[in-house]
């Protein structure tokens, strides 16, 4: 499949691997800029005529946990589970949620549900259409108005008082993973499913067993089972109790984490069509969190793709499975089974581990495993440093003593022995010639001598931000610029 490829002032037909090989270092810098220019963080901006629909905004999102050490157990880092999303969900619509185990999907999902505070960032529930537009224009005049602290104060969820987030709570609830656990065993159903009705003093006596007979019911089960124990249940049947107490306070959001991966395949079409069917029954709003692909494509509108923190793309779902355009999403749909025995499809082996996002990568987060990593990409200097010792030694270069990293973007080279300039010609001449990406990128800076010291400096990282390619779809990847399906 072809696609029209910008280069420069003109355009030329190519696929998506020789385009992205052609991309070279003013070229990749120009597409930066022109993704700074359009989008400010991790961020989609939709038309204001659009902002009637919408029932969640999430701007800057970041959730950083805490890691501590030593003996007075202080911070000595973070892990940065959720780091910078931004995006808005439709009313009525089902939003996917997708990437590897550790990628910050479900802690994303609980920050939407304020059940654990945010580092920073700001969260917008069911606010009005005009107060979303008049926050919007306040931002861009004056970000220290005291009318826009009023509005933030007033409409922002992470700064309700506990009385009103006791009131929200009625229209966002939560579909756990595992059915088991997430019941209490000591529990009759009827008061499992009648705890939020109490808690919030919905109903008492017939009118009480009136509600959760037909929550029962809607769920597929039956007024006898309200009089049993969790562990009389089947998974299926557990999963559906979890639903109708989701239910129980009639929410406008429910945030589904992965509510089919314990259940088996029978079970979990019976899940999900229940799902769908509540959601056209009672105009609910998903948040749907998943691992398994094809669940996500039957379920989902549209779809965010998550990595290490942050949201690499998000699009309609047909859109992005038929046109995924970040590396990473190319590589998790490749992994999916074609049902045909005939039909070969590419598969993209990500080469080496998840790094920790208690120390990301600089730069774009996924340069590390990416195939189309070029040289701005974020490389660091302990990223490069073995590769390099190997490439030295390959080249027999006896008087290198020894080669560390000054800090994060600059490489020390200690000489002994020889003339300095004719070992620093050669050092540039092996990175210049390498195949490895990382190591060429020792070659873009000019290296600078310090007594019997060669300082090799890495080119400042490009920051991916998201944005959009055509189509509602969004792609934080400034080497997809220009490319649409032809």
């Amino acid at each position: 499949m072809s696609y029209p490829i910008t280069e420069g002032s003109s355009t030329v037909t190519g696929s998506i691997e020789s385009s992205i090989e052609r991309s070279q270092g003013r070229d990749v810098q120009e597409s930066a800029d022109l993704v700074r220019e359009k989008v400010s963080g991790n961020s989609v901006e939709e038309p204001l005529e659009e902002l009637e629909d919408i029932l969640i905004e999430v701007k800057n999102l970041k959730k950083y946990f805490p890691i501590k050490g030593g003996v007075f157990g202080r911070e000595v880092g973070s892990v940065k589970a959720v780091d910078g999303v931004s995006f808005r969900i439709k009313r009525g619509e089902t939003l996917g949620l997708v990437g590897e185990s550790g990628c910050g999907k479900t802690t994303l999902g609980r920050l939407l549900l304020n059940l654990i505070p945010p580092t920073s960032g700001e969260l917008y529930f069911d606010v009005p259409k005009e107060v979303l537009s008049r926050i919007k224009e306040l931002e861009k005049k004056d970000m220290k108005s005291d009318e826009l602290k009023k509005l933030k104060k007033k409409h922002m969820v992470y700064n309700l008082s506990k009385r009103e987030m006791r009131k929200l709570r009625k229209e966002m609830q939560i579909v756990f993973q595992d059915p088991y656990s997430s019941l209490n065993p000591r529990m009759l159903v009827k008061d499992i499913v009648g705890e939020p009705i109490d808690v919030h003093k919905l109903a008492k006596g017939e009118e009480r067993t009136r509600m959760i007979t037909e929550l029962l019911g809607k769920v597929g089960l039956n007024p006898e089972h309200m009089y049993r124990y969790p562990h009389e249940f089947s998974g299926g049947q557990r999963q559906r109790i979890g639903i109708a107490r989701a239910l129980a306070l009639k929410p406008k959001l429910l945030v589904l984490d992965e509510p089919t991966s314990a259940l088996d395949v029978s079970v979990q079409a019976q899940i999900l069509n229940l799902l769908q069917q509540l959601q056209r029954e009672n105009n609910l709003t998903y948040v749907f969190i998943s691992h398994h692909l094809s669940v996500i494509r039957h379920m989902a509108d549209r779809v965010a793709v998550m990595y290490l923190g942050k949201i690499v793309e998000i699009a309609d779902t047909e859109e992005l499975f038929d046109r995924p355009m970040h590396p990473y999403t190319q590589a998790l749909l490749s992994a999916i089974p074609v049902p045909d025995p005939i039909t070969k499809r590419e598969r993209i082996i990500l080469e080496g581990d998840v790094p920790s996002p208690a120390n990301p990568p600089l730069g774009c987060r996924f340069h590390t495993r990416c195939r189309y990593a070029k040289e701005q990409c974020g490389w660091s200097a302990d990223e490069v440093i073995e590769m390099l010792k190997n490439k030295i030694k390959d080249a027999n270069l006896k008087c290198i003593k020894s080669i560390n990293a000054k800090d994060k973007k600059r490489v020390s080279i200690v000489c002994e022995g020889v003339e300095i300039t004719s070992v620093c010609k050669e050092i540039m001449d092996i990175c210049s010639s390498a195949k490895e990406v990382r190591i060429r990128a020792l070659s873009l800076s000019e290296p600078v001598v310090e007594g019997n010291k060669i300082v090799l400096t890495l080119p400042k990282e490009i920051e991916p931000e998201l944005e959009d390619i055509g189509r509602g779809h969004y792609v934080a990847c400034p080497y997809m610029k220009g490319q649409e399906k032809k």
